[in-house]
Protein backbone atom coordinates (compact mmCIF):
# COMPACT_ATOMS: atom_id res chain seq x y z
CA UNK A 1 0.00 0.00 0.00
CA UNK A 2 1.28 3.53 -0.67
CA UNK A 3 2.74 5.19 2.41
CA UNK A 4 3.42 1.97 4.32
CA UNK A 5 6.89 1.38 5.71
CA UNK A 6 8.91 -1.81 6.03
CA UNK A 7 10.96 -0.25 8.85
CA UNK A 8 9.72 -1.12 12.37
CA UNK A 9 8.41 1.65 14.63
CA UNK A 10 7.89 1.73 18.42
CA UNK A 11 5.32 4.14 19.88
CA UNK A 12 4.29 5.00 23.44
CA UNK A 13 1.61 7.39 24.66
CA UNK A 14 0.12 8.65 27.93
CA UNK A 15 -2.93 10.64 29.08
CA UNK A 16 -2.64 13.06 31.98
CA UNK A 17 -5.43 14.95 33.75
CA UNK A 18 -3.69 17.37 36.15
CA UNK A 19 -6.89 18.97 37.55
CA UNK A 20 -10.62 18.54 37.01
CA UNK A 21 -11.05 21.80 35.05
CA UNK A 22 -8.03 21.22 32.75
CA UNK A 23 -8.59 19.05 29.65
CA UNK A 24 -6.73 15.78 29.26
CA UNK A 25 -3.17 16.30 28.04
CA UNK A 26 -1.98 13.56 25.73
CA UNK A 27 1.67 12.95 24.91
CA UNK A 28 3.34 10.38 22.71
CA UNK A 29 6.66 9.46 21.18
CA UNK A 30 7.47 7.33 18.19
CA UNK A 31 10.90 5.97 17.26
CA UNK A 32 11.80 4.28 13.98
CA UNK A 33 9.90 3.93 10.75
CA UNK A 34 10.25 6.41 7.90
CA UNK A 35 10.23 9.53 10.11
CA UNK A 36 12.77 8.47 12.73
CA UNK A 37 11.66 10.30 15.88
CA UNK A 38 8.25 11.95 16.43
CA UNK A 39 6.91 13.69 19.51
CA UNK A 40 3.12 14.12 19.67
CA UNK A 41 1.05 16.37 21.91
CA UNK A 42 -2.58 17.44 22.15
CA UNK A 43 -5.46 18.23 24.50
CA UNK A 44 -8.57 16.09 24.83
CA UNK A 45 -11.96 17.14 26.20
CA UNK A 46 -14.30 14.62 27.81
CA UNK A 47 -17.80 16.03 27.23
CA UNK A 48 -19.65 13.06 28.68
CA UNK A 49 -21.11 11.23 25.67
CA UNK A 50 -18.43 12.57 23.27
CA UNK A 51 -14.64 13.00 23.50
CA UNK A 52 -12.96 15.70 21.39
CA UNK A 53 -9.24 15.56 20.58
CA UNK A 54 -6.80 17.89 18.84
CA UNK A 55 -3.20 16.84 18.27
CA UNK A 56 -0.03 17.25 16.28
CA UNK A 57 2.38 14.42 15.58
CA UNK A 58 5.22 16.81 14.80
CA UNK A 59 6.01 18.87 17.92
CA UNK A 60 9.33 19.77 16.28
CA UNK A 61 7.28 22.29 14.28
CA UNK A 62 6.71 24.33 17.45
CA UNK A 63 9.99 23.62 19.27
CA UNK A 64 12.38 24.01 16.30
CA UNK A 65 10.50 25.40 13.27
CA UNK A 66 13.57 25.42 11.01
CA UNK A 67 14.18 21.70 11.67
CA UNK A 68 10.62 20.47 11.02
CA UNK A 69 10.01 18.37 7.91
CA UNK A 70 6.23 18.76 7.88
CA UNK A 71 3.30 20.19 9.80
CA UNK A 72 0.34 18.06 10.82
CA UNK A 73 -2.74 18.67 12.93
CA UNK A 74 -5.54 16.21 13.56
CA UNK A 75 -9.04 16.55 14.99
CA UNK A 76 -11.07 13.60 16.21
CA UNK A 77 -14.16 12.76 18.21
CA UNK A 78 -15.32 9.57 19.87
CA UNK A 79 -18.85 8.66 20.84
CA UNK A 80 -19.17 6.63 24.05
CA UNK A 81 -22.17 4.35 24.57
Amino acid sequence: MPGNSKKPRFSLGIDWKPMEWIPYLRFGISVGGENGFNWAFGPGIDAGLIDFNIATSNMETFVAPNYAKQVSVSFSSRWKF
